[in-house]
Parts: C-alpha cells; structure tokens; sequence
C-alpha cells in the first residue's frame, strides 16, 4: 500500500483531493475522489475501497487515471 501512496505522489505533486463519496458500512469503506495537482495533472475518476480491521487497513483496491496537463 506504500508503494501505492507514494506513486500517487509521484504522479501528483502537490496533490489537492476532493472527496465526492464517502461510505462506510461495518468494515468497508468506499471513497469516489477527484484531484489536482501542481504540475497541472488530475484525476476526476478516483475510487478507492477498504477492508479495515481492528483499526488497521487490512486490503484495498485503488483505481484513477491520471490526465495530464493540457496544453
């Protein structure tokens, strides 16, 4: 899951998220996110989802593309 924060950042410097959907029901939880970021990069198709357990993100599954900046 690191390797997948840490690519995001990569792709999104500067990141500034906008979270359209949040839910959770017991131990799942589902996110629907657009982004910007400073290179002029976006997302408006972010989804993300959880297993969380005692506390801890036990599984999760992320999808986005990355649009880059327009010229």
């Amino acid at each position: 899951m690191r390797a997948k924060v840490r690519l995001l950042s990569e792709q999104l410097p500067g990141g500034r998220w906008t979270y359209h959907t949040v839910m959770v029901e017991g131990e799942l939880g589902f996110l629907e996110w657009s982004a910007e970021a400073d290179n002029g990069a976006r997302v408006e198709d972010g989804a993300d989802s959880y297993l969380i357990r005692d506390g801890r993100i036990r599984a999760m599954t992320i999808h986005y593309t990355v649009v880059p900046r327009r010229t």
